[in-house]
């Protein structure tokens, strides 16, 4: 997702295989822990291209995803957090400039949902669990894709720049 040739041909394989694209789901990301005065410039490079970069190729009813760390910070988190709030900036510019033409983005931010983790290194050896989050459960896969349906459908046609968190109630934005 970082390299605007692959995105291209991302593109143009869909639009020969579909005829067209309606709707844009940018959930690329990565998410490598580390203290802030260890991350190299490279690395911060390659964040920001997958994260940020990459959304910045692509168009159409466009959704973003952030989550909950972005909001919170954290620890070793610096790169990640500074690229998802680029999303939120991004959308909520897009959503302005396109808006005219019917496009809206908007952001997705799911908090703690159930699912299986590949990358376990990422939570410290805490596995996630509902702790905190006031409607006492983790979130489902199936919520937020209602959500990501409902924003890209015609029922949300007034939303657009928006940032909408699936999250059980955890951190009241």
């Amino acid at each position: 997702m970082a390299k605007k040739d692959q995105v291209d041909a991302l593109a143009a394989r869909a639009l020969a295989e579909f005829g067209r694209v309606d709707i844009l789901i940018n959930n690329a990301a990565i998410r490598p822990h580390k203290p802030f005065t260890e991350v190299t410039v490279q690395e911060w490079e390659h964040v920001r291209g997958v994260v940020l970069d990459g959304a910045l190729y692509q168009s159409g009813r466009i959704l973003f995803f952030t989550g909950h760390g972005a909001f919170s910070g954290g620890s070793g988190r610096v790169h990640v957090s500074a690229a998802k709030m680029g999303l939120i900036g991004m959308a909520r510019s897009l959503a302005a400039e396109y808006a005219g033409q019917n496009i809206r983005a908007n952001v997705v931010s799911p908090g703690s949902i159930d699912t299986r983790r590949d990358n376990p290194e990422w939570y410290h050896g805490r596995v996630p669990n509902a702790a905190g989050i006031p409607l006492g459960r983790q979130g489902h896969v199936d919520e937020i894709a209602a959500t990501c349906l409902f924003l890209v459908s015609d029922d949300s046609g007034f939303i657009t720049g928006q940032t909408i968190h699936v999250n059980g109630g955890v951190g009241f934005y």
